[in-house]
């Protein structure tokens, strides 16, 4: 309480002192101003920097009388009245007034900022990726160009980041996983929290088979592609139900097939590649062979690939390592007939199978259960025949056109061989479940540009 007191009585007497003194350093100021404005002389900042010891020339270059035109010894000016604020010359920005102005060279408006003539021309050069997509309004557009949140996967990319997989393409896209099941392969895509059959795949515009669960039978549509046949994917996050329908509430997952064009120059008869890649995770091998060849308006890619596997690497007990063996063999071919640059036909035939083998350990098996293997095949074969119109200098109303007409089979297949002892007599169970998923149709797209206002 004592403490508080005196430190009470030592702001009471020490407020008045403090008014004392700023009134006298505010008198003196207004003294000081008062006589540079009777003697005429530039007041100087007192500084150790001599960059300050002058104002800049702009700021004094237009007074209405000759005020700057000192002579040698600085004494045969005259004062003169200050310069009013509408005489004063603003410089181009605040942060050129807040500059340093060196005393030898004062700077001049046009070297404190740039304008738009000042600035260097930009050129590009040609050969840069262009991003296209279909998905977001069903005709090809730039991505850029598109209110949508769109991702184009293309050739390069595949090359590039070795993608095997669904799985591999879209670990870093924000918002979207893939779900996998060690016993069927890659599940479904999450599209910002929605997933199953509110997603939609498809693949040159045909709907890859819908998922299917009954039961541990759990099939879904990650592994229904062969990455080595594709040419792009395009991930679309968000609705698109007004274009496809309510199978895209959540995004569209969509694969473009390879065309000769990817392994064919504009010069070249004939192209391709032969590679292989291995996958320290599984132990296993993907090598495929891509060739194509032009003769004349026709041309064609063909592809072979080929992928074996076994079980993922695991830091576990080897006994409660269930064995599993992979294989997958899948043929493409695509022809294209180019009637002229705008009008042209191809005809697509693939054959996609995939086989996984898993043998459950010993340990992992219940005390009635003495062996148990699961075959689960993947088997998928379409044909498409599509025609295409692209001309955006047409001067008639149509500028885009396709018709497509396609067949397409998938047959997911799971075969269970069971030994078992019930009620002390042993019993072998073959069960098998399918899942059929067949669709044939066609469509048609026109589009017609014009313009408004």
């Amino acid at each position: 309480m004592f403490k508080q007191f005196l430190l009470r009585i030592f702001l009471v007497c020490s407020a008045p002192l403090l008014l004392v003194l700023l009134w006298d350093v505010a008198h003196a100021r207004s003294v000081e101003l008062d006589g540079v404005r009777e003697t005429g002389e530039t007041p100087s900042v007192s500084d150790d920097d001599s960059s300050y010891q002058s104002l800049p020339q702009s700021l004094i270059e237009n007074e209405p009388v000759a005020a700057a035109e000192h002579s040698p010894d600085n004494t045969a000016a005259q004062p003169s009245t200050p310069p009013l604020l509408s005489d004063i010359e603003i410089l181009t920005t605040t942060s050129a007034a807040l500059l340093p102005t060196p005393a030898t060279q004062p700077p001049t408006p046009t070297t404190l900022a740039q304008t738009a003539d000042d600035l260097p021309e930009v050129e590009f050069t040609p050969g840069g990726t262009l991003r296209i997509t279909v998905t977001g309004t069903r005709t090809p557009r730039e991505v850029d160009d598109l209110p949508a949140t769109v991702t184009v996967f293309e050739l390069e990319d595949f090359q590039f980041q070795q993608i095997q997989n669904l799985q591999d393409l879209l670990r870093y896209e924000p918002g979207v996983s893939v779900r996998d099941d060690p016993r069927f392969g890659l599940q479904d895509v999450n599209i910002r929290g929605i997933e199953g059959n509110r997603v939609l795949f498809q693949l040159d515009g045909i709907r890859l088979p819908e998922r299917f669960q009954f039961g541990p039978f759990n099939v879904g549509r990650g592994d229904y592609v062969d990455f080595n046949t594709l040419q792009a994917v395009e991930v679309l996050r968000g609705p698109a139900s007004t274009l496809y329908g309510s199978d895209a509430l959540g995004g569209v997952v969509t694969f473009r097939s390879i065309e000769p064009g990817d392994l064919l120059g504009p010069n070249d008869v004939y192209g391709g590649d032969i590679f292989t890649t291995y996958l320290s995770e599984t132990g296993g091998f993907g090598s495929a062979v891509r060739t194509a060849a032009r003769y004349g308006p026709v041309e064609g890619v063909f592809v072979y690939s080929r992928r074996d596997g076994r079980e993922a690497s695991v830091r576990s007990d080897p006994a409660f390592i269930n064995p599993q063996s992979s294989s997958g063999n899948t043929f493409f071919g695509n022809v294209v007939y180019n009637f002229n640059d705008t009008n042209r036909l191809n005809f697509i035939a693939e054959d996609f199978s995939r086989d996984t083998r898993t043998t459950t350990a010993a340990a992992n098996l219940d005390p009635i259960t003495q062996s148990f293997v699961e075959d689960v095949l993947i088997d998928r074969t379409r044909f498409s025949l599509a025609y295409e119109f692209d001309d955006e200098a047409n001067p008639s109303f149509l500028q885009f056109a396709r018709a497509q007409v396609f067949y397409q089979t998938a047959t997911q297949t799971e075969r269970n061989l069971e030994n078992r002892i019930a009620t002390g007599v042993p019993v072998f169970r073959d069960t098998t479940n399918r899942f059929t998923g067949d669709s044939y149709g066609g469509d048609v797209q026109l589009r017609s540009d014009f313009f408004t206002g």
